[in-house]
């Protein structure tokens, strides 16, 4: 069965923004103890946006089963972190 829908990670957008913000803060320190030129290099490069793959997979269902029973279920993984989450609900339909 194929993905229901692809996006960025959470966990992993979490992870990139902690070095962004290390690297930030690495360069901050420099500022008066490096060259200018380089200090701006080291800047830009440290405030580059962060780029990620769209690694974490969704699945999802919906509907009501033969039982007249509404069921929900949502699952997440990503392909590279291994971060996973589910989630599913189901309840008596009123007929």
């Amino acid at each position: 069965m194929g993905a229901d829908n692809w996006r960025r990670c959470p966990k992993c957008l979490k992870v990139e923004n902690s070095k962004r913000e290390a690297e930030i803060e690495r360069v901050s320190n420099q500022y008066g103890k490096i060259p200018v030129a380089e200090f701006t290099r080291a800047a830009a490069a440290a405030e580059k946006p962060i780029v990620l793959g769209e690694t974490l997979r969704e699945d999802y269902e919906l509907g009501i089963n033969d039982n007249g029973e509404y069921e929900v279920s949502f699952s997440a993984s990503c392909q590279k972190c291994g971060f996973k989450f589910n989630h599913s609900h189901s309840e008596m339909s009123i007929f």
